[in-house]
This record gives structure tokens, C-alpha cells and sequence, in this order.
């Protein structure tokens, strides 16, 4: 207990320059006596030079509305299969959902939907396909944005369909940036988005899987598709493609 004391006292000295304990250490002070002195004043460190902001990148600029932030308008495209008996509801929620949102001098939120007759009656009874420039509102049992001309019973199935919705949106709302959303059921590596009541003839396509699983946008359809809007519209890519189906993470 002694020994640990004596250590104690000797180090407290080391720390503190307290000579009481014994010890005869001296605290050097600075050469310099101004380093020791508190400043009166924060010294201003020097920042670097920063590096100039990345210009951005994306689709084209002219979408761009007066005010708005270069590089930060978006064109948002909703294809909605929604020619489904078990899938039309959800999707016209979505739909709905997208509402809530809507569009805004720096977003335009853009839907085509395929109904199916005979499968939801909310807001509505029919198998018409539509497309909409969607408008903020509350209602989700009603949709209330603009409809444009009715395109009659549209094959959502067919890669041609997926291509004019697309080169409308660009060419009508042009923006810096794309996104496109397709939504309906998913097969996984094989495609998806069937189109039941559209008279679509798959076989004409030259397709082998189409002959057991009938009128589908297959994967191959899809990639021609997304080729030919590229050619036709001059998009270099889309910020996002969203597959809202199942089994899509294959």
C-alpha cells in the first residue's frame, strides 16, 4: 500500500508540475511564451477550393419549367395493366394513391390503365384504356383526374402498346429525368402483364411459351420495347424501371 502511494503521489507530479509531493519534476514551458497565451480571436482556417457541381444527368432538358432546378424535373409513367379480375382494384388504388400526390410544375406523375369489365364496379364499370395527367386530390374511391381520348381496348400485352405510351409521354412532357412503373401479374424470367379480354394474338409473335401460357409481355417483348423507345424518343435511359409484379426479382 506504501509502494502504490508513493507511485501515486510521484505520478501526480509528473501530471499537475506540483512539486509538494516530493518530487522535484519542472513543467518545460513553451519556448514560444505567445503559444501559451489564449488567442482573443477563432484563427480562420483556409478551406480548400471546392470542386465545381457536376452537371446532371439524365433525359432531356427542356422539360424544364421556369424557376425550376436544372437537372431536377421528372416524368413519372404509370403503365397499369389492370385488365385483370383479381388485380383491377388494387391497381386502380394505386391509381388513387397516386393522386394524393400528383403532378407538379417539377413532376409529372402520367398513367395509362386497362380496366377489366365485370371485376370491380368502383368508380365505375368498364374495359376501356385510358390515360391521365394526374391531378392532386384526396378522394381514393374516385378518380379524378383528366382523362385524354380513350384508346378503346389497348393490348397492355403487347410490346407496341408499352412503346406509344412511353414516346407520348416524352414527347408531350419532357423532363430531365424518366421513370416507368409497369404493374400487373409477374411470371418471373418469362415475362408477365396479360391482357384477357384485348384479342391479342401471341402466336403471331412467334413466341414458343406463349402457346401454353398465352398473350403475355414477355421479357424478350419488354427489351425490344424499352429498345425502340430509346430509338424513337432519343432517351438515353430511365432514372428507374419499377416492375410492380410478382416474381420480378428473377
Amino acid at each position: 500500500m506504501v509502494v502504490l502511494l508513493v507511485i501515486f503521489v510521484f505520478a501526480r507530479g509528473l501530471f499537475t508540475g506540483d512539486s509538494s509531493g516530493g518530487s522535484d519534476v519542472v513543467v518545460a514551458q513553451p519556448a514560444d511564451q505567445s503559444l501559451a497565451q489564449p488567442t482573443t480571436a477563432a484563427q480562420t482556417v483556409a478551406t480548400a477550393t471546392p470542386r465545381p457541381t457536376r452537371a446532371p444527368t439524365g433525359g432531356q432538358a427542356a422539360g424544364q419549367s421556369s424557376g425550376s432546378t436544372p437537372g431536377q424535373t421528372w416524368t413519372i409513367l404509370l403503365y397499369q395493366d389492370a385488365d385483370d379480375q383479381i388485380l383491377e382494384k388494387d391497381i386502380l388504388v394505386d391509381l388513387n394513391e397516386a393522386e394524393k400526390v400528383g403532378s407538379t410544375d417539377r413532376v409529372n406523375i402520367l398513367a395509362q390503365i386497362d380496366r377489366f369489365r365485370g371485376g370491380f364496379n368502383g368508380d365505375g364499370n368498364g374495359d376501356n384504356t385510358r390515360r391521365y395527367d394526374i391531378t392532386r386530390d384526396e378522394d381514393l374511391n374516385r378518380v379524378d383526374s383528366q382523362a385524354g381520348a380513350g384508346l378503346g381496348e389497348a393490348n397492355m400485352a403487347d410490346g407496341a402498346t408499352l412503346v406509344d405510351f412511353v414516346a407520348w409521354g416524352v414527347q408531350n412532357y419532357p423532363a430531365d429525368n424518366y421513370v416507368l412503373i409497369l404493374s400487373d401479374h409477374g411470371m418471373g424470367w418469362p415475362g408477365g402483364w396479360s391482357d384477357p379480354t384485348s384479342g391479342g394474338d401471341p402466336a403471331s409473335r412467334s413466341i414458343p411459351l406463349a402457346s401454353r401460357l398465352g398473350d403475355q409481355l414477355y421479357l424478350n417483348e419488354l427489351d425490344d420495347a424499352l429498345s425502340q423507345i430509346q430509338s424513337q424518343t432519343g432517351l438515353d435511359k430511365f432514372a428507374l424501371i419499377g416492375l410492380d409484379a410478382c416474381l420480378m426479382s428473377h
